[in-house]
């Protein structure tokens, strides 16, 4: 089994610019005739024929003949030759492969769609209906070379022509299949009028093995090819790239006293075999010491803080108590932090909790989110911030960074739960940070890292100014 474990050590959102475009088209579409147009094109096939004749044949009657004749004579199928007698036209004698051979009726259509595509493999990614959610914040912003940027129409016109069947077999063009089973055939752009852009969000998972050792990325689901996509994420990562904090990082859990995180990394990297011993200890099962791979903000960690966090909203609720305690939500100094868009959910879900339900709602704790800025007169930086998290722009504080170097990430519920990661950076071995830290409910843990905490945000920055700078919003960063 343990050949075959992968852990994901930190998972990071990538957002692709698509464009969308109103593309108008014509296109030829094969068309069922009725049984009589049918037999009547047959037999005219075979030779000219007078009307008189293909009524005789047919068993029509002079009103019936004359109404079939005439809808293939308006239709362009049928024409008169010199002796009065019907002859298949140009039109109609493509219709046949060879004499007595079956029909390849087609006619010529116009339609349009909205379409949205990328421009790395030039895949269609939102449709009319199937839109893409708007969210730009919280994830790396790819950047495509400019010269597709400045080519696209000319990209996504042929791309659209080269696919055309393709999108509608996949449901982007619903509207253009044909019960009967007949398969389209793009005639012509007419034209690509854009409408505007809008986020492609790549999830990439960053794994490793039992060994501890990197594993290579998979492709997307969304893209035909993903080759180009991991080339821009490569040049991204290599932008962003931080030097090795191997040293910093032990230094940091020296100082809060909570030393058994050190045991599951190395300069080799992250110790699996430490790590799912440590998992399966029993202060990881009494809740003192649960140690955690990946960002408390995952999909697999937040379960289990926020269980946790439950557990101790009840007691809240059961239990007398003056005043409001305060959570603490502190980011790191790091690039990686934040970027997914599982951070928003998260911080939600504290704010969601911080009453009790009903008619006379009872505060059990003030959520601040506690966020790096250079110093106090950081207004750009400010600003960046509560355009990020512009949905809770009234609950960001800031805070000078610097807090352990910039590697650690705390929640504290004061005197009750606390969650602390530290962000390792081995280069050397993994391309992005790995996370890893510990959950405790342990009141002397807790408690440790609440006197770390608030010591350091209560420190002078200068000599008016603490390092806990307040809150983000107020009328100089507006």
């Amino acid at each position: 089994m343990m050949e075959n474990l992968k852990i994901t050590f930190n998972e990071l959102d990538f957002i692709l610019p698509s464009y969308r475009y109103n593309i108008r088209f014509s296109f030829t579409t094969k068309q069922g005739l009725s049984f009589i147009r049918e037999f009547i094109l047959r037999l005219v096939q075979l030779g000219p024929m007078s009307p008189s004749q293909i009524a005789h044949y047919m068993g029509l009657n002079e009103r019936e003949a004359k109404e079939a004749l005439s809808d293939l004579l308006s239709r362009e199928e049928l024409q008169y030759n010199d002796n009065n007698q019907v002859e298949l036209t140009e039109k109609s004698s493509d219709y046949f492969d060879s004499l007595g051979g079956s029909l390849n009726v087609c006619e010529l259509r116009t339609s349009g769609s909205n379409l949205g595509f990328e421009l790395t493999s030039l895949s269609c990614v939102s449709t009319q209906s199937k839109r893409l959610p708007k969210e730009w914040n919280f994830g790396c912003r790819l950047e495509v070379a400019s010269e597709k940027i400045a080519n696209r129409d000319k990209l996504i016109s042929k791309a659209f022509q080269r696919h055309f069947q393709d999108f509608i077999e996949d449901g982007y063009m619903e509207h253009l299949k044909d019960d009967k089973g007949g398969k389209p055939n793009i005639y012509k752009v007419e034209s690509l009028n854009p409408i505007g852009q809008e986020p492609l969000r790549l999830k990439l998972g960053f794994q490793l093995n039992a060994e501890g050792k990197a594993v290579d990325s998979g492709d997307f689901e969304y893209l035909k090819d993903s080759s180009e996509a991991h080339e821009l994420i490569t040049e991204y990562l290599h932008r962003i790239r931080h030097s090795n904090n191997h040293r910093e990082v032990l230094e940091a859990i020296e100082l809060l006293g909570v030393t058994q995180t050190r045991e599951l990394f190395s300069l080799e990297g992250f110790r699996v075999d430490k790590f799912i011993e440590l998992k399966a200890s029993n202060e990881s099962n009494s809740g003192r010491h649960i140690p955690f791979v990946g960002s408390l903000y995952s999909k697999e960690n937040w379960p289990i803080f926020n269980n946790l966090l439950d557990v101790e909203k009840e007691k809240l609720i059961s239990q007398h108590q003056d005043g409001v305690i305060n959570l603490k939500w502190l980011a790191p100094s790091d690039s990686c932090w934040g970027k997914s868009d599982r951070v928003l959910h998260c911080f939600k879900e504290i704010l969601e909790g911080q009453k009790t339900t009903g008619k006379k709602a009872k505060p059990l704790y003030s959520p601040q989110f506690l966020l790096p800025i250079n110093d106090e007169h950081d207004f750009k930086q400010k600003k960046d911030w509560l355009r990020e998290f512009k949905s809770i722009e009234e609950f960001l504080y800031g805070y000078v960074e610097g807090y352990h170097k910039g590697s650690v990430e705390v929640i504290l519920l004061e005197s009750r739960l606390v969650a602390v990661t530290y962000y390792l950076h081995l280069p050397e071995h993994y391309r992005v940070a790995l996370p890893i830290g510990f959950i405790s409910t342990d009141i002397e843990v807790v408690n440790r890292v609440a006197n770390s905490l608030n010591g350091y945000l209560s420190e002078f920055h200068s000599e008016e100014y603490r390092k806990n700078v307040g809150r983000l919003l107020n009328e100089k960063v507006r």
